[in-house]
């Protein structure tokens, strides 16, 4: 007895040459946006499409093919900031540099745009953040001989409005750590003094949000500079089981706090749930 059965159409093929395997990824969960033409694994999300959605790469969670190069370019509006937190990432792991397989994300639409990280290996806990409305995601599998049995990644992403607006950072010469929602790097440039300010100031703070503050010091043979930090207003509700509300905040508390630390940096942490 011939039983016959039909095979249903792939959106593309990953032919193998050399191992005579072909992967089909027909599923519209790995279409993530607009296919870019004559590729089989790069695409273009926009926000004015889709507000969020995930991101997968081709076959997961089985084997992910060899001799890969996908792109997703993500466009959100000049009003927004994108968000891509990695739920599963377990890629090929062939040493720190990430020399083979690998995912590269951009603080831009291009590869000429400032490098966010190169990761590769099994990744936790891995959330990063745009510092505009654009983002640029790599994803790159070379030839290998030896045979690897990783999954490749599942991941989610949201453009929106609500994350942290960084204009709060630059009042005070700061400099953003690419990748993190708020985070920021202020390193002592012989100046005496220099403000921060949490986000949103001197309007109502942010729900939700961390935000950490690297201040460093100067440390070499001619200087070994401490930082004195004083809290001038420190205005947040005094009840733990308070909310973000105008009503909260007119009932919280104000005074002057003064730290002093003797080595040559600190790290201040500004969190609101």
């Amino acid at each position: 007895m011939i039983y016959h059965a039909t095979i249903p159409p792939c959106r593309h093929y990953i032919h193998q040459i050399l191992t005579n395997i072909i992967y089909c990824t027909k599923y519209d969960r790995f279409v993530v946006g607009t296919p870019v033409p004559r590729t089989i694994c790069s695409y273009t999300i926009l926000s004015n499409v889709k507000r969020q959605g995930d991101l997968i790469s081709p076959t997961y969670p089985g084997v992910y093919p060899k001799d890969l190069s996908c792109m997703y370019k993500f466009i959100g509006k000049p009003s927004q900031r994108i968000r891509l937190e990695f739920r599963d990432f377990d890629l090929f792991f062939g040493g720190a540099h990430c020399p083979f397989d690998d995912v590269k994300i951009y603080d831009g639409m291009e590869t000429t745009a400032p490098l966010i990280g190169t990761y590769c290996g099994q990744q936790r806990n891995l959330v990063v953040y745009s510092s505009e409305h654009v983002m640029l995601v790599t994803f790159t599998t070379l030839e290998r001989i030896t045979e690897a049995q990783n999954r490749g990644f599942s991941a989610v992403w949201e453009f929106s409005e609500s994350f942290v607006k960084l204009d709060f950072i630059t009042q005070n010469a700061g400099e953003h750590i690419r990748g993190t929602e708020c985070d920021q790097r202020i390193l002592s440039k012989g100046q005496s003094n220099g403000n921060v300010y949490s986000p949103n100031y001197p309007f109502l703070y942010l729900p939700k949000i961390v935000c950490r503050y690297f201040i460093y010091g100067l440390q070499d043979p001619q200087h070994l500079e401490r930082v004195r930090l004083v809290y001038e207003k420190f205005d947040v509700p005094s009840n733990a089981n308070t909310r973000n509300s105008e009503e909260d905040q007119n009932q919280s508390t104000s005074h002057k706090v003064n730290t002093s630390i003797t080595r040559g940096r600190i790290a201040v942490q500004y969190r609101q749930v």
